[in-house]
C-alpha cells in the first residue's frame, strides 16, 4: 500500500514516524516550469501531523511526501495540479489532500486531473473547508472522497452524509497531533479527519483486495459501513496556520488588479476637469508623480485663461478639436454637484462633447457613471468608462486570502484631525521620498484619483464612496488586500491614509452618517505606524482625543505630526468655494513650536523640502530594528 501525502512535507525524524517507510519530493516552480527536489522536510508541521495519523491507522503502508507548502500553508492551484500529475508517475494507491480551494468555479484542469487519477484507480481523499457552507475543491468532485470532521472517540469509526458532495465524516475533533521538530500540537479540523479517513480507505482495500479495481464499489462499500448516528462537526479555525490552495483564476485576477499599469493601460494622455476641485490639486502639486502625461487642464468659464503654481495653463472653455487631439482620457470630478447651476450645465456640455469624441472617462462618482451609461445607451460610444470601486465581486476574489498567513510587510498610515488637512498630498510626498531612496512601496489610496498616481488600488470610502461592501466585510477585505500586496508585490513598506476625520469629533459636529468609517478602515488595515496631519486651529485636547482613539483601535504609534500651513476659510465673495489662507512663516513656526512642546513629538510642515531628510530618517528609524 502506497499513499501520497500532498502537503508541507514530513518530518521523518519524528518519533511517531521512525518506523514508517517514507520517501518524497518537493515541487518548486522555476522559470515557468516545475522541478522536483528530494528535500521534503516539514518546517510547518501540518504534513507531519497528517502523515502520523495515516501511519498510526495503517502502519505497514509506505508514505510518499509531495511537498507543495514551504514557508506557509499556501500554494497555487497550478502547483496542486502538478502534484496530482506527479502521482500518475508513481505506483500510488491513495492520495491524501488535507487541503482545498475555496471557490464556486473550479478549473477544468483540476477536474481533468482528478478524473484521470480516478480512471487509473487512484483514490483521492480530500478535506472539506472548516464550514460546509463554503464549497471546497477537489473534495466536491464526484471522483473524489470528500471528508469533513466529527466528534469521534474511535479513530476507525466514520459517518456518511446523504445527498452531499462531502460524503464522509471522520475524526476531526480536538486532539494531540504530531508537529515539526519532534513536537506535538493540540488542534482539530477537517485536515486531520481527512487523514483518518485515508487510513480507513487503506485498511478497507487491504482487507478487501477484490475492491481495488473499482473506486465506485469501494465508495458504496464504505457508505454501507458508515455509522448513521455520526454527524458532522462545525469547526472554527483556531490555528494560526490557515491552509488553502489559491484558486487559479482568482490569483490571476488579483495579480492584474494589483498591477495598476496593466489595469489602466488604456490611459495615455489625460485632461482634468474641473481643475479647481480639491481632488485635482494633487495633479498640480505632484506632476511628476502622475503616471500619465497631463497636457490639458479645464475649469469652469472665467474671464481669462490662467495658470496655476505648476505653470500649467487652465482653460475656461469647452474643448475644441485641437484640444481633443491632445488627450485620450478625461478625469472627471464632481462638477454635477456644483452649487452654481451655470457651472453644472457647463460640466454636462463638456462631458457630452467628450463622449461625442469617444474619449475615455475616469470617474470619481457612481451617480455620474450611471448618468453616462444612460446617456450613451442609444449612441455609438467607443471610449472606456472607469470608476475605481470595491464591490462584492472584488471582495470574493480576495476572499481566499483570508486563509493565508499574514505577511510581515510594515504598514504606515497617514491620519488627520479633519477633512482638509492635506492627507492625500502628504501621502504622495512620502511616496515620492521613499521611491527616491529606492524603496519598493505599495500604496492603497482612499481617494479614487490615487490610481492615476500609481496606487495599487483604491478603497474610496470618503465622499460619495464607491466601496459597496457592508461594514462587516471591510476588515477582512482590507486585510486580504494587504496580504495580496505582500505576496505578489513584496514591498518594503505598505502606505495608506484615511479619509475626512480620522476619528469622530466628540463635540460640536453635525452627524453625517459616516463618522465611524475610518474606525472600520483602520481596524482592517491595522497599521504599525502613523503620521498624523493636524490643523493650526486644533486644540491639544482634540489632538490627544485622536491619539486615544488610535490606541483603542490599533497598536500603531505616531511617528510625527505634520501641520497644514494654511487655515481654511469660506470665500466671502461668492460663498461657493472654501479658500486656503496661508500662514506667515513666523506664525507657522510659532504653531509648530507650540504643538511640538505640548505633544512631545516632532511637528513639521511635510511639504517643506527642508524636512525631506527628517521624514526619511524618522520612517527608517521606526521600522529598522
Amino acid at each position: 500500500m502506497k499513499i501520497a501525502v500532498v502537503d508541507s512535507g514530513i518530518d521523518v525524524t519524528h518519533k511517531r514516524l521512525t518506523k514508517c517507510k517514507i520517501d518524497g519530493i518537493t515541487l518548486k516552480h522555476n522559470e515557468n516550469k516545475y522541478i522536483a527536489t528530494y528535500d521534503y522536510n516539514d518546517t510547518i508541521g501540518h504534513g507531519t501531523g497528517v502523515a502520523a495519523i495515516i501511519h498510526k491507522s495503517i502502519p505497514d503502508a509506505e508514505l510518499y511526501a509531495i511537498k507543495i507548502f514551504d514557508k506557509s500553508l499556501y500554494a497555487s492551484e497550478d502547483m496542486l495540479i502538478e502534484a496530482l500529475k506527479y502521482c500518475l508517475t508513481l505506483n500510488i494507491d491513495i492520495v491524501n489532500l488535507s487541503l482545498g480551494i475555496l471557490t464556486t468555479n473550479p478549473s477544468k484542469e483540476l477536474h481533468d486531473i482528478c478524473k484521470k487519477l480516478y480512471q487509473n484507480n487512484i483514490i483521492i481523499v480530500s478535506s472539506s473547508n472548516y464550514t460546509l457552507k463554503e464549497k471546497s475543491f477537489p473534495a466536491y468532485f464526484n471522483e473524489v472522497f470528500g471528508v469533513t470532521g466529527g466528534h469521534l472517540k474511535n479513530a476507525q469509526d466514520f459517518g456518511h452524509i446523504k445527498n452531499s458532495p462531502i460524503e464522509f465524516i471522520a475524526k476531526g475533533s480536538l486532539q494531540r497531533v504530531a508537529h515539526c521538530n519532534g513536537g506535538f500540537k493540540i488542534t482539530n479540523g477537517p485536515s486531520y479527519a481527512c487523514a483518518y479517513f485515508t487510513g480507513i480507505v487503506a485498511n478497507t482495500l487491504k482487507a478487501n483486495p477484490q475492491l481495488c479495481k473499482n473506486i465506485s464499489q469501494i465508495k458504496n462499500y464504505l457508505i454501507n459501513l458508515a455509522i448513521p448516528s455520526i454527524k458532522p462537526q462545525q469547526f472554527k479555525n483556531t490555528s494560526n496556520q490557515k491552509l488553502t490552495i489559491v484558486k487559479g483564476d482568482s490569483e490571476i485576477f488579483i495579480k492584474k488588479l494589483l498591477n495598476v499599469e496593466e489595469r489602466l493601460k488604456w490611459v495615455g494622455r489625460i485632461a482634468v476637469f474641473p481643475s479647481s476641485e480639491k481632488e485635482m490639486q494633487a495633479f498640480f502639486k505632484f506632476p511628476k508623480m502622475v503616471s500619465y502625461h497631463v497636457p490639458k487642464y479645464f475649469d469652469y468659464p472665467r474671464k481669462l485663461d490662467y495658470t496655476n503654481d505648476n505653470n500649467s495653463i487652465i482653460i475656461d472653455r469647452l474643448p475644441n478639436n485641437d484640444d481633443f487631439n491632445e488627450f485620450d482620457t478625461l478625469v472627471a470630478g464632481y462638477f454635477h454637484e456644483h452649487l452654481f447651476q451655470a457651472n453644472v450645465k457647463f460640466g454636462f456640455d463638456f462631458l457630452h462633447k467628450v463622449i461625442e469624441n469617444n474619449k475615455n472617462i475616469f470617474l470619481f462618482d457612481r451617480n455620474l457613471k450611471n448618468y453616462i451609461y444612460d446617456y450613451i445607451k442609444d449612441k455609438e460610444y467607443a471610449g472606456k468608462i472607469y470608476l475605481p470601486q470595491i464591490n462584492g465581486n472584488v471582495y470574493q476574489r480576495f476572499k481566499y486570502l483570508e486563509y493565508y498567513q499574514p505577511t510581515k510587510n510594515p504598514i504606515l498610515t497617514l491620519i488627520g484631525t479633519g477633512s482638509k488637512t492635506g492627507k492625500f498630498t502628504a501621502q504622495l510626498k512620502i511616496l515620492q521620498l521613499l521611491k527616491r531612496e529606492g524603496y519598493n512601496v505599495c500604496h492603497l489610496s482612499t481617494e479614487p484619483q490615487g490610481e492615476l498616481f500609481g496606487s495599487i488600488m483604491s478603497f474610496p470610502y470618503g465622499y460619495n464612496r464607491t466601496v459597496e461592501l457592508e461594514k462587516q466585510y471591510w476588515a477582512p477585505c482590507l486585510r486580504s488586500i494587504v496580504k495580496a500586496a505582500g505576496y505578489y508585490r513584496k514591498p518594503h513598506l505598505f502606505v495608506t491614509g484615511t479619509q475626512t476625520w480620522s476619528f469622530p469629533p466628540i463635540t460640536n459636529f453635525e452627524p453625517t452618517g459616516n463618522e465611524l468609517d475610518t474606525l472600520n478602515f483602520l481596524y482592517g488595515i491595522q497599521p504599525d505606524a502613523v503620521i498624523c496631519a493636524i490643523n493650526p486651529r486644533d486644540s491639544i485636547d482634540y489632538i490627544k482625543q485622536h491619539t486615544h482613539y488610535l490606541n483603542l483601535y490599533t497598536k500603531a504609534k505616531i511617528i510625527f505630526y505634520t501641520i497644514t500651513p494654511w487655515i481654511t476659510k469660506k470665500n466671502l465673495k461668492d460663498k461657493l468655494y472654501d479658500t486656503e489662507e496661508y500662514l506667515s512663516d513666523k506664525y507657522l513656526q510659532e504653531k509648530i513650536s507650540f504643538y511640538q512642546k505640548s505633544l512631545d513629538l516632532p511637528v513639521i510642515n511635510i511639504m517643506d523640502s527642508k524636512n525631506d531628510n527628517f521624514i526619511i530618517k524618522a520612517i527608517e528609524d521606526f521600522f529598522t530594528p
